[in-house]
């Protein structure tokens, strides 16, 4: 078998459960049907020649797995193919013949090579000639002679780069490391150790630690553990600490790194000397730990699909906060804050039954921004969390009015103001006035509609509550001022009749049920919503959301569709038109892939997109509204998807509010789906946007 065929057969068995369509794997990999029926017959005549011929189904249109009893022995066939089985590209054929160069002492026979791969001499020869060009990259000198055969002329510094760099282009992910040409080559190079182990002594390292590192890097240094620890066992951890033309450097944060996963690994031996040649190799290569690189509108679409699935817990539509969520951005992109403080959690349980309920329903949804953060949240950043979700649910209670308070320091107006602004940004207050302390001393807290004060210093003689905090909010203060809020009665609001006297008459008129009275009513009031959306019209309110979709982007579709399928349907036009190409489209897929679901921003609602840098050339914006819903791997389903490309440094976070607000009610997200036309749906997210 060649590659993609061993690729599929290790897709069908890694998923037994999984019918594979002919439609299916030619758009996966992009190739015709011809092509493919040649590569699925190449692993129906595998799976017969190794036994296993009856649990192979294809009928030209359909591959599955018949039987399912002997799925591990079959994967263990796949494994132990050899180069006969296995039919190796030119790449694979010059990996394969640096590995054997590497690891054998003296010269090697180009014959020996040819029969071990069943290829002729002169096709050894031909590739040759790119090793010699890939290894003269590192100072490796590829020696020919007639008589003699090949070998590499190199140091062991030199084979060491050289091997990080073939593993590391063999195994862009974890994923690939069960590929079966990876796996053929580890055994090759006697590597013993594996990559999964090390991968996760390190992730152990830098949780323990709140060590940081940007996805590429973290990987990337696990590459380069996994070659070093393999190799210095091979060649011996008693090595010079001091090698020509390196630094010298004292033990870092990788060293430490380093010496714990050979500890875990068991390969305590490795020593002073062998930890400095590893941190070397590593740090040479300026792989050091970094925060990750957060991009807004990103992040954003993470933190609202973490407080949809808390939401759906709890039945209220806290991703449709916008204050809570543009906080938790704030304090997410702070996080070194979150590290250095200092404070104990004083939450009154007693008070505040949110908190420990919305604790141990958040606790199973946090690895969604762990996952995307690529670290974990430690204790006290969860429970910063937390507590900015208990403040949204107090001030999103529909039956509670907002809390008065009063803003009060000693003397400066200025430092009242700026801290009126601060609780503003974190809480739903009415602040009734900003005051000095002795004016609030003076009066003794004796205030119409204040439910407590707000201080920087102490209050004598206030008959309300005060919340003494800092001039520059804390996250402890943001605890206190939350743990008072909880204990502080609210008033119910009146009914909307009461409150909207014209209501009233109008509800009277409907439960009389005269009809004439009801038919005349209907009509005025049909004509005068009418009217009132035509002026708004004209006065031209502004939509980010609108401005940028354009209507021959707008498509729907009926039938249920699987997300990939949908993801493709939605970014066709807009690739067609030249706003991104099919590397953006594949790195959206591969998102969802790696992360799950998180493009959910709300309930029905997914937003699709990638990085810039992936083959974006203009900002860009689709939607696809799917009547019977996109499925999603979780189980989850929406109805509108839209596709989302951006080239510049524009800020489109309200853009991103508009798309959350389409969801605040299903009852909105029902219309849209069961419209077909695209005028129509336009208009009608006009409407609901419209709204207050």
């Amino acid at each position: 078998m060649k590659k993609r065929s061993t690729e599929i057969l290790q897709r069908l068995l890694k998923n037994p459960n999984e019918e594979l369509s002919l439609k299916k794997l030619t758009d996966d990999y992009n190739i015709t049907e011809k092509t493919l029926k040649g590569d699925v017959q190449e692993l129906v005549e595998f799976a017969r020649e190794s036994g296993f011929g009856h649990s192979v189904y294809w009928d030209n249109h359909i591959l599955r797995l018949d039987d399912r009893k002997h799925i591990s022995e079959f994967m263990d066939a796949v494994y132990s193919m050899d180069p006969y089985q296995y039919k190796m590209s030119l790449e694979e054929r010059k990996v394969y013949i640096i590995i054997e160069l590497l690891c054998h002492d003296g010269y090697y026979s180009m014959q020996q090579l040819a029969d071990e791969l069943y290829v002729t001499r002169n096709t050894i020869i031909n590739d040759c000639r790119l090793v010699d060009e890939y290894v003269k990259k590192y100072g490796i000198i590829f020696v020919a002679k007639s008589k003699k055969g090949i070998l590499l002329q190199t140091e062991e510094d030199k084979t060491r780069g050289l091997l990080i760099d073939i593993f590391k282009g063999l195994i862009p992910s974890i994923k690939c490391e069960k590929d079966f040409f990876v796996r053929f080559i580890i055994r090759r190079a006697g590597f013993i150790c594996p990559l999964t182990d090390v991968i996760y002594y390190m992730n152990c390292f830098t949780k323990d630690n709140n060590i940081i590192f940007a996805k590429d890097v973290f990987f990337e240094i696990a590459i380069c553990i996994f070659v070093l620890l393999n190799r210095l066992e091979q060649t011996g951890f008693a090595e010079n600490s001091t090698e020509p033309g390196l630094p010298q450097l004292q033990l870092d944060t990788i060293g430490n790194m380093i010496h714990y996963v050979a500890e875990e690994l068991g390969y305590s031996a490795i020593g002073h000397n062998g930890i400095l040649v590893m941190e070397r190799q590593i740090l040479l290569r300026n792989l050091h730990p970094q925060v990750q690189s957060i991009n807004d509108f990103e992040l954003y679409g993470v933190i609202c699909h973490f407080l949809l699935e808390i939401s759906r817990e709890i039945d209220v539509d806290i991703q449709s906060d916008n204050l809570l969520v543009e906080s938790l951005i704030s304090h997410v992109k702070g996080m070194n804050n979150w590290n250095d403080a200092d404070y104990d959690w004083d939450i009154g349980y007693e008070t505040s039954g949110e908190f420990p309920r919305i604790r141990e329903l958040a606790e199973d949804k946090f690895c969604i921004l762990e996952k995307y953060l690529q670290y974990s949240l430690t204790p006290k950043m969860k429970d910063s969390i937390i507590i900015h979700i208990c403040a949204a649910l107090l001030r999103g209670r529909k039956n509670s009015s907002p809390l008065g308070v009063i803003i009060s320091c000693p003397g400066s107006m200025a430092t009242s103001k700026y801290l009126e602004a601060q609780i503003k940004n974190y809480f739903n207050f009415y602040v009734v006035d900003t005051m000095t302390t002795r004016q609030v001393e003076a009066s003794k807290g004796c205030f119409d509609q204040v439910d407590f004060v707000i201080s920087t210093v102490p209050i004598q003689d206030c008959v309300l509550p005060v919340a003494v905090v800092s001039p520059l909010i804390t996250v402890e203060d943001i605890n206190k001022i939350q743990n008072l809020a909880f204990k502080q009665k609210k008033t119910v609001l009146p009914d909307a009749r009461e409150r909207f006297p014209v209501l009233s008459k109008i509800y009277a008129i409907y439960d009389s049920g005269d009809r004439r009275k009801i038919e005349y009513l209907d009509r005025e009031l049909k004509q005068i919503l009418e009217d009132a959306f035509y002026v708004e019209s004209k006065i031209g309110k502004e939509f980010a959301l609108l401005n940028m979709l354009k209507i021959k982007y707008i498509k729907a579709r009926d039938g249920k569709m699987a997300w990939r399928e949908a993801m493709k349907a939605a970014s066709e036009d807009l690739i067609r038109d030249g706003y991104f190409d099919e590397r953006y489209v594949r790195e959206a897929i591969g998102n969802v892939e790696e992360y799950g679901s998180y493009i959910i921003v709300n309930k029905g609602i997914a937003l699709a997109h990638a990085r810039k840098e992936s083959g974006v050339y203009e900002d860009g914006l689709s939607l696809l509204v799917s009547k019977d819903g996109i499925l999603f791997d979780e189980g989850e389903t929406v109805h509108l998807l839209f596709f989302f490309s951006q080239k510049g440094e524009t800020d489109y976070l309200d853009l991103f509010k508009e798309i959350i607000k389409l969801g605040k009610d299903q009852n909105d997200v029902d219309r849209i789906r069961n419209l077909t036309d695209s005028m129509e749906i336009y208009r009608t997210m006009w409407e609901i946007l419209s709204r207050n």
